[in-house]
């Protein structure tokens, strides 16, 4: 009953993550469902033999969610219920973002609720509040004004599941887990360096600032 299921495991995290805990230790599987396997916004059917949930997937598409928020919450918030009424009892890992700590759209918004729903109805879990980029910067910009402690997936993948190894599966736990202090146009440049600064208020629609930290970092510097 040791097993682990992690939901996103084809997604940007979950393809680095995946490895990493398929080595917690042998005999130990992870199990990564596809889309068509497990679909977050009908009923799950439980796979037996799952001792850890780890739900790294998500809706991510944050311009689309203010325009069209149904489908997002349905994943972020709603798909995260569906999850814990499958498995009631597992212990149960969330990756959220640090968009919840200024929740000013609707993708933040969804991530915080299912942070809720996960105190309201899990008697052990890890929430875990974090950023990570693909790498090398993709983006022709990036935000000077968006602080984070966030990184590149390479770097955070290994802290996240150091982390969830470490976990005792006991009670209710939150965690920030990122690096040093940056501001989003400081993480560009490292493997941008022709990235170009803007701000947040260049976009149409409202991003956080990420100024304010109330968590005590895990595994940063």
């Amino acid at each position: 009953m040791d097993n682990c299921l992690i939901t996103g495991g084809s997604g940007l995290l979950g393809k680095y993550l995946v490895p990493l805990l398929a080595k917690y230790k042998p005999g130990y599987k992870v199990i990564c469902p596809t889309h068509q396997e497990m679909d977050l916004t009908k009923k799950i059917k439980p796979i037996e033999g799952i001792g850890l949930i780890v739900h790294a997937a998500a809706w991510t598409d944050v311009e689309l969610a203010e325009y069209c928020p149904r489908p997002c919450f349905n994943v972020n918030a709603w798909g995260t219920e569906r999850l814990i009424n499958a498995y009631p009892d597992t212990p149960f890992v969330y990756i959220s973002t640090e968009y919840a700590y200024n929740p000013v759209n609707n993708y933040a918004l969804s991530k915080l609720l299912g942070e809720t729903i996960i105190k309201n109805n899990c008697r052990n879990y890890l929430i875990i509040r974090t950023l990570f980029k693909p790498t090398p910067w993709p983006w022709d910009k990036a935000f000077g004004d968006q602080n984070t402690k966030g990184d590149y997936v390479d770097i955070m993948a290994p802290l996240l599941a150091k982390k969830i190894k470490r976990w005792d599966r006991r009670g209710g736990e939150m965690r920030l887990i990122g690096t040093g202090y940056k501001t989003m146009y400081g993480l560009a440049k490292r493997t941008r360096p022709d990235a170009i600064e803007n701000s947040i208020y260049d976009m149409p629609y409202p991003i956080p600032s990420m100024v304010n930290y109330d968590l005590v970092s895990w595994g940063g510097k």
